[in-house]
């Protein structure tokens, strides 16, 4: 293997390819990077077996070659390199690479290529495409409702699930739920349910960009595993097994008492009264009544409480709710719209919650469950 090739590019395609290498692991090609070179292109690879990255750069290759070098010294090296010098890696027979940066020459011992997990090979053709800036709000508005337990698998990854032509995504941990669905497009693909790893999307949305203009990301889908193509990188995950809930029977269609709020308002008293709550059990209390909520919370202890009142619109009975105010901010937080729209059941029913005003193109519902109050 003999290279040159920009700074700029070089630490560019380390550090991404860095995101993914486990910082504890117990075997130690999972510390390295895959570097290969060959058709004018670098291309570093990285693994922790859940997660796959590759990223390719264009660069001036005189020969053909692959290094498995150990990925945080190489990564540390990348970072202090002289901007604007360009880049050489050489290996020196197959146990070492040389990289030389100006004046300075640096030798790493590599390891042998066979022992890093085998790269993907993707399908001829991708099974979907999305704009970058959709899939990219698809994940953030999902995200938030993910499980971060480990004890049912299926509810710590996103569902993307095709039917009939209309793509929906789901999330939940069993006290909150998310759904959001694609009305504007009809999908020529067949249907399939994808559980993503919460961990993959992360990664993924921080590759994605807002510009709709560029090409869109191309999804491939092989022996259980999921690719994401988006230009220069690819990226690729297992896909969680398992049956995810029945999401659409747990969301109560009638509720028939309404609130409707001003989103900052409302959020600003949450985190306000919130202050108050107990630090275990995190509840807010809220009255309903005609015009008008109170928000409450008292620690359990005691030795503090917070109440404040909110002008709203409410129609409906009179009843007391409680939430816990993290999950309940949370769910604030993903509504884009100046109102809010609670319907509720009861004290002890889901509620829905939905923006007043849903963006173009897309419907999104929440769920809420509330706590039981002393």
């Amino acid at each position: 293997m003999r290279i040159s090739v920009t700074q700029e590019r070089f630490e560019s395609v380390i550090e991404r390819a860095f995101t993914v290498v486990p910082s504890k692991t117990t075997m130690p090609i999972l510390r390295t990077v895959y570097v290969e070179c060959k058709n004018g292109e670098l291309a570093v690879s990285a693994t922790d077996l859940e997660l796959m990255i590759t990223i390719k750069t264009s660069a001036d290759v005189a020969e053909n070659g692959v290094s498995v070098i150990p990925a945080k010294r190489l990564y540390d090296l990348a970072k202090t390199l002289q901007k604007d010098v360009p880049v050489r890696l050489e290996s020196e027979d197959e146990s070492a690479v040389i990289i030389t940066s100006g004046q300075g020459k640096f030798k790493i011992s590599t390891e042998e290529p066979s022992y890093f997990p085998q790269l993907p090979m993707l399908p001829p053709e991708p099974i979907l495409r999305l704009p970058h800036p959709r899939l990219k709000r698809i994940i953030e508005k999902t995200l938030f409702a993910v499980a971060t337990d480990e004890l049912r698998p299926v509810l710590s990854g996103v569902l993307f699930q095709m039917k009939n032509g209309m793509l929906r995504v789901v999330s939940t941990d069993g006290h909150k739920l998310v759904k959001w669905v694609d009305n504007q497009n009809k999908y020529e693909v067949p249907d399939f349910d994808w559980i993503i790893p919460k961990r993959a999307l992360e990664v993924l949305s921080k590759m994605l960009d807002n510009n709709k203009d560029i090409p869109p990301v191309e999804i491939y889908l092989a022996s259980q595993q999921l690719h994401f193509k988006l230009d220069q990188v690819t990226l690729s995950t297992r896909l969680i097994e398992g049956k995810f809930p029945l999401f659409d029977s747990v969301i109560p269609q009638n509720n028939p008492n309404i609130l409707i709020a001003e989103v900052k308002p409302f959020l600003s008293a949450v985190k306000r009264v919130s202050v108050f709550s107990g630090a275990l059990t995190k509840h807010i209390r809220i009255d309903l009544k005609s015009g008008e909520i109170v928000l409450s919370a008292e620690d359990t202890e005691g030795t503090g409480r917070g109440t404040e009142p909110l002008p709203v619109e409410y129609s409906g009975e009179q009843f007391t709710i409680g939430y816990n105010y993290s999950f309940l901010e949370r769910i604030l937080n993903q509504i884009d719209s100046t109102l809010v729209r609670f319907e509720l059941s009861g004290p002890s029913g889901a509620g829905v919650i939905r923006p007043v005003e849903q963006v173009e193109g897309e419907d999104i519902l929440m769920l809420l469950m509330p706590v039981r109050l002393n």
